[in-house]
């Protein structure tokens, strides 16, 4: 392990893409994602597509909190053209 982080410090795309394999293995995956997200910068295929699939599962990202935005302060009022819609039709899209 000592080595391959060596070699992942000198920029080896190899080294960092397989420590992201074992860290995504041991289910430590935030580990994995920092270490595919170096390979996948440094050209690695395999490592985009693990990272991608990995963003796309939430593994190693925080969820994001749908709800609070939708009801928090930053909310979008309606534009003026829509004010004919009835309110639950605009409560539903708010909450999409």
């Amino acid at each position: 392990m000592a080595l391959l982080e060596k070699a992942a410090g000198a920029g080896h795309g190899h080294a960092t893409f397989a420590l992201g394999c074992i860290h995504n293995v041991w289910t430590e995956h935030e580990h994995a994602v920092g270490w595919f997200t170096k390979a996948a910068e440094a050209g690695m295929p395999k490592a985009m597509f693990n990272l991608a699939v990995m963003l796309d599962d939430g593994r190693g990202v925080a969820a994001p909190d749908y709800t609070a935005a939708a009801a928090g302060p930053g909310r979008l009022s309606p534009p003026s053209h829509m004010s004919d819609f009835k309110p639950s039709f605009l409560e539903l899209c708010a909450s999409l």
